[in-house]
């Protein structure tokens, strides 16, 4: 079988029996492919494929070594090395082609590969591009776009190449943008991916973090999904909200406070959800961190000095409270809640409706 697909591949670009042993190369299954021993001399055949003018023989080898990544890390590097990258970089820019679609599978299946991480990130204008699909102005699939968000979301793991993320002009406003637009559409698999990456750019550049934070509707997003998303969206919406605060914490605090975040903070210290699922220790931690953050150290409200002493000790007791939560003691979501809003509600009561924060 091996020497039918050599000999089909080592025909003319083009040509019927070329494409066919592509397509046959396609259809392996993990066992054939296990027993191939000449995989590199296919896959150097398979990549001048790329090259050609006709539609059917790029898809046949695009969809050949999409098969021949799968479940083998030795083939992925070997397509990486054999120069498979700047060749598929020709179809990131066209938007309207499934080539595009098919292009970007095979990069994000790649770049799963650590070896790979800086081959395909050092490729020129790769992650401007990785970029440019994402952004909510281009007309790219739904699938496009979540592949193209899940390679950099798997090249972002590299310290060297998070920092060349943050530089690229507009990446962290298209990213912020996505995020955005893929929650108001319920697009969650977006939502959630593009936290991710969200959070490694704001982790390693104040640059990000002001870009994130001044973006419209950026920190009432992360406050919304804080409160309604999965928990892994909730924990990373912490970690961007926490980042941005500890940043400025005079600029932002107010920001954060505005759009509600406390609830959900509270939720997320607790580490009790409705579906019985208990947080991990990161995500109490980053909640209880940001909570203290939140509070006002100088006085709370507007009213006179007695006022904001009370306001203060009112808190204090509720954040003892909070604190003194541990992986054996956790108090129950409604119980929590009903902490905080018996807070507010003594603050307005005792200090005639004057602001908690």
């Amino acid at each position: 079988m091996e020497e039918a697909l050599l000999q089909g591949l080592s025909q003319p670009n083009g040509s019927k029996h070329k494409i066919l042993a592509a397509k046959a190369i396609s259809n392996l299954t993990s066992k054939h492919k296990h027993s191939l021993t000449q995989i590199d001399t296919i896959i150097n055949l398979l990549l001048p494929m790329l090259l050609h003018h006709t539609y059917s023989t790029i898809k046949a080898s695009l969809f050949a070594l999409l098969n021949l990544s799968f479940g083998s890390e030795r083939n992925k590097i070997q397509i990486v090395k054999s120069g498979a990258i700047p060749i598929l970089l020709n179809f990131l820019i066209q938007h309207e082609s499934d080539l595009q679609e098919h292009a970007v599978a095979l990069i994000f299946t790649l770049s799963s590969t650590a070896a790979n991480k800086i081959p395909i990130a050092s490729s020129s204008g790769v992650l401007t591009l990785l970029f440019n699909i994402i952004s909510t102005a281009n007309a790219t699939t739904m699938q496009t776009k979540l592949d193209a968000l899940s390679t950099l979301y798997n090249l972002s793991t590299s310290h060297e190449i998070i920092h060349s993320m943050v530089i690229i002009p507009c990446s962290v406003n298209s990213l912020v943008k996505l995020i955005i637009h893929s929650y108001v559409n319920k697009s969650i698999t977006l939502v959630e991916m593009g936290m991710g990456v969200l959070e490694r750019l704001v982790t390693v550049s104040d640059v990000a973090i002001r870009e994130t934070a001044e973006e419209e509707k950026a920190i009432q997003t992360f406050v919304e999904v804080l409160e309604e998303g999965s928990f892994i969206c909730k924990e990373r919406a912490i970690a961007i909200l926490l980042a941005i605060c500890e940043s400025c914490r005079e600029r932002y605090r107010g920001m954060i406070l505005r759009e509600g975040a406390v609830p959900g903070l509270l939720q997320m210290s607790n580490g009790d959800y409705d579906d019985g699922t208990r947080g991990r220790r990161r995500s109490r931690e980053m909640a209880r961190d940001l909570l203290l953050l939140l509070r006002n150290d100088v006085g709370l409200g507007s009213g006179s000095d007695k006022t904001r002493i009370e306001n203060y000790e009112i808190l204090e007791e509720t954040m003892k409270h909070i604190r003194n939560y541990d992986d054996d003691d956790r108090r129950c979501l409604s119980s929590g809640l009903r902490v905080v809003q018996e807070t507010i509600a003594k603050i307005m009561i005792t200090n005639n409706n004057v602001s908690l924060y």
